[in-house]
């Protein structure tokens, strides 16, 4: 990003030009803070986005492995049940939005 700055000074003094230059400068690191911020959380929701499809990919895997299997032992049974209770938990960080009518 460039700011192109034209001042014309015809009797400004130092007292004048200083907050001009103050409020410029806070409104540059804004912008920047913003578009900063803007791009991390745009980041941090892509990676969440691919977290949770390769989370739900790999437990509808194993799903279909134990089917295949046929029977399934206890602790896999509880291993599974414990999987999707802690996938749960982590979507129930952000409550779901009420359905518009």
């Amino acid at each position: 990003m460039q700011i192109v700055l034209h001042v014309y000074l015809h009797d400004a003094t130092e007292e004048h030009l200083l907050p001009l230059v103050n409020q410029i400068l806070h409104r540059v690191n804004s912008m920047a803070t913003h578009a900063e911020m803007t791009a991390e959380l745009t980041a941090i929701k892509d990676q969440v986005v691919k977290s949770r499809t390769e989370v739900l990919k790999k437990i509808a895997d194993l799903e279909a492995a134990q089917a295949n299997a046929g029977n399934t032992t206890p602790e896999e049974d509880a291993a599974m049940a414990a999987l999707k209770q802690e996938v749960q938990a982590t979507d129930d960080i952000v409550p779901d939005q009420p359905a518009t009518p």
